[in-house]
């Protein structure tokens, strides 16, 4: 995990000159999982809805008039319902290419990290749970159209590759691979 921090804060800091922008934004979408050995699942992802594989909240970084962006989504989700609770984070560190150097037009992404899930449940007098980490890299291509002076709307397709998350001889995340599609808001500052 402390290698994905300093990864995160090597990208952020290029390009370090005035000209450079931050970003802040927020996505809502909808994803179909397909394990590796088993039945898909469809789920809605709204924004932090981690499970989904569409994280919440991206801050990003670029320079000014460039078509390079680097970002990160991070997303987490705590569930709790009667004996049962769950916590999902995720994080992924990305590179987009921008085709134009406008805040307006297509783009090509992808990037990688790390996604962590865990779960507690209550049986009887005892309490069983399990966590694992599983490591999450994909691609994925959009439209971004420019919405006032410092404003970007986003439409992204993206492919993901999830590794399997084990504690013991516990499958917590099978292995398998998500296809999803989402919306996205960033506000330049």
């Amino acid at each position: 995990m402390r290698r994905w921090i300093v990864l995160f804060a090597l990208l952020v800091a290029t390009p370090a000159s005035a000209a450079a922008q931050w970003s802040l934004g927020s996505n809502l979408g909808v994803s179909f999982f397909e394990p590796e050995d088993g039945e898909g699942s469809t789920v809605i992802g709204f924004p932090g809805a981690v499970g989904s594989l569409q994280p919440g909240l991206r801050i990003g970084r670029a320079q000014e008039f460039s078509k390079h962006e680097f970002f990160t989504d991070l997303g987490l989700l705590m569930s709790s319902g009667g004996a049962i609770s769950a916590d999902a984070f995720e994080m992924t560190l990305n590179y987009q290419y921008n085709f134009s150097d406008e805040r307006s037009g297509p783009y090509l992404t992808a990037g990688g990290g790390v996604y962590n899930t865990s779960f507690e449940v209550e049986v009887l007098d005892a309490t069983i749970d399990y966590g694992a980490t599983s490591a999450v890299f994909g691609f994925g291509g959009g439209l971004r159209t420019k919405l006032g002076d410092s404003g970007t709307l986003r439409f992204e397709g993206r492919y993901d590759f999830v590794g399997e998350g084990k504690d013991d001889d516990v499958v917590v995340q099978p292995s398998g691979s998500a296809l999803g599609f989402r919306f996205g808001f960033d506000v330049w500052l």
